[in-house]
């Protein structure tokens, strides 16, 4: 049985305005989770889903030797 593609509307930054966006079958087997959508308007990329968090990143002001003012 073959998916049907989805369709929500949301603001699109690229086209300023709000726009319809669908999710097409998806090529990387996410299925129906696939955080691609696309604007039906100029064809820019939405990606949607949970934040994704990294852990054992350190920002400049955390490295050693370096100072919160170093620039």
């Amino acid at each position: 049985m073959a998916r049907s593609i989805e369709a929500l509307f949301k603001a699109c930054r690229d086209c300023g305005s709000d726009a319809g966006f669908e999710q097409p079958p998806c090529a990387d087997d996410h299925g129906p989770d696939c955080p691609e959508w696309f604007c039906l308007e100029c064809g820019s990329v939405l990606m949607v889903g949970p934040p994704i968090f990294v852990t054992g990143v350190q920002v400049e002001s955390q490295m050693p030797g370096r100072s919160a003012d170093a620039a």
